[in-house]
C-alpha cells in the first residue's frame, strides 16, 4: 500500500479551526493544529508520485509526502470504518483511472498534528467531541 500526505505548505486555516474549536468548545489549550488529507492506495510508488503531483495536490498551496509532519506532540488520523462509503476516495480513484488508465483503490483519511501539553485522555476527548464520528469513523493516536 502506498500513502499519500497532502497538506498546506503556508497557512493552514481549517486545522487554525480546529485549534480554535478545542479551545473555546473543550476550554484545552494547544498550541496549533496542523492537517493533512491522507490518501492510501495499491499503486506502485512511481504511480501514486504522478497522481499526487497532477491530481490530488494544489502546487501553489500544498505540498506532499509519505510522512507529512514532523513537528507534532500528538498525531490523529481520523477515517471511514470499513464498510461505510468512501466518497472523497471514489472520486480519487476515478481521477487516478483517468490519469494513469489504471483501476485502482483510494482510502481517505484526515490527519491532524497537535501541538501541546496534552493527556491521552485529553486528546482522545478531542477525537470523540470534535474530530471524529464514531459511529462511522475510526480514529488512532500517537504520541510523538
Amino acid at each position: 500500500m502506498t500513502r499519500i500526505e497532502v497538506g498546506f505548505t503556508g497557512k493552514d486555516v481549517f486545522g487554525e479551526h480546529i485549534r480554535t474549536a478545542i479551545q473555546n468548545d473543550l476550554s484545552i489549550t494547544v498550541q496549533s493544529v496542523r492537517t493533512a488529507d491522507v490518501y492510501t492506495t495499491d499503486l506502485p510508488e512511481k504511480d501514486a508520485k504522478k497522481v499526487a503531483e497532477e491530481l490530488l495536490t494544489d502546487k501553489i498551496t500544498q505540498s506532499y509526502s509519505n510522512k507529512f509532519f514532523s513537528d507534532y506532540d500528538w498525531l490523529v488520523e481520523v477515517g471511514l470504518l470499513n464498510g461505510v462509503t468512501d466518497n472523497t476516495g471514489q472520486a480519487a480513484a476515478e481521477g487516478i483511472s483517468d490519469i494513469i488508465n489504471k483501476k485502482t483503490t483510494v482510502k481517505t483519511a484526515k490527519l491532524y498534528a497537535i501541538k501541546g501539553k496534552l493527556s491521552e485522555a485529553q486528546v482522545k476527548l478531542i477525537c470523540e467531541k470534535l474530530l471524529a464520528n464514531t459511529l462511522i469513523q475510526y480514529y488512532t493516536v500517537k504520541k510523538r
